[in-house]
């Protein structure tokens, strides 16, 4: 890949609308009293929530990019 391939996927990424949706944060809300064993689960539970946010925001992004690199390569395809 040259640089001005990839000065034209920047391009690119730039123009295409970003059709994902992000997920919130804090989604999730446990109520206020819980009992004692569900301790352990209240304190996993904001931990995980937020990590399963970024994964979802993180595959959110790379879909839009995969979208920019479609449309770059596919005329090149056809060059063939």
């Amino acid at each position: 890949m040259t640089i001005e391939t990839y000065r034209r996927y920047r391009r690119i990424l730039k123009t295409i609308p970003f059709k994902g949706k992000y997920a919130p944060y804090g989604w999730g809300e446990l109520p206020q009293t819980l009992c004692i064993a569900w301790l352990p689960y209240s304190q996993m539970f904001d931990e995980f929530s937020r990590e399963l946010a970024n994964a979802l925001n993180g595959l959110a992004n790379y879909t839009h990019q995969l979208a920019a690199w479609r449309d770059l390569l596919a005329p090149m395809d056809q060059q063939r």
